[in-house]
C-alpha cells in the first residue's frame, strides 16, 4: 500500500522500496543526537609492550623456504636440506599447523 492504494507493479513496488531504504539512513542520521565527546575520546591508549601473531598459511611455509639459503649438509634434523626444498609444498599444510598450534598451546 502507498498512498492508500494498493501497488502490484514490480517495478514500481522496486522503486518504491529503493526510495524508502536510500532516505532511511539520512533520516535516522538527522535523528541521532551530537555527542560532546571527540571520536579519540573513546579509544584507549597503545600498549607499548605487545604485539600480535596471525595463524601461518601453507604459502608463507612454502616462500620462506624459497628463500633459505640452499646448502647440502644436513641440520640436527638429518634431513637433507635439497629434499626438504623439493617436498616443501606437500609438507606446508602440516608444517603450518604445527606452527600455528605451537603458537597455540604454548609449546
Amino acid at each position: 500500500m502507498m498512498d492508500g492504494r494498493k501497488v502490484t507493479d514490480p517495478i514500481e513496488i522496486a522503486k518504491l522500496f529503493n526510495g524508502y531504504f536510500s532516505g532511511v539512513g539520512k533520516s535516522l542520521e538527522q535523528k541521532i543526537p551530537q555527542g560532546q565527546k571527540q571520536i579519540e575520546e573513546y579509544m584507549i591508549a597503545p600498549v607499548s609492550n605487545s604485539f600480535a601473531l596471525f595463524p601461518m598459511i601453507p604459502q608463507e611455509v612454502t616462500d620462506l623456504a624459497k628463500l633459505v639459503k640452499s646448502t647440502r649438509s644436513q641440520g640436527p634434523d638429518n634431513i637433507d636440506p635439497m629434499i626438504a626444498r623439493q617436498t616443501i609444498e606437500q609438507v606446508a599444510d602440516i608444517v603450518s599447523d604445527i606452527i600455528n598450534s605451537s603458537f597455540e598451546i604454548g609449546i
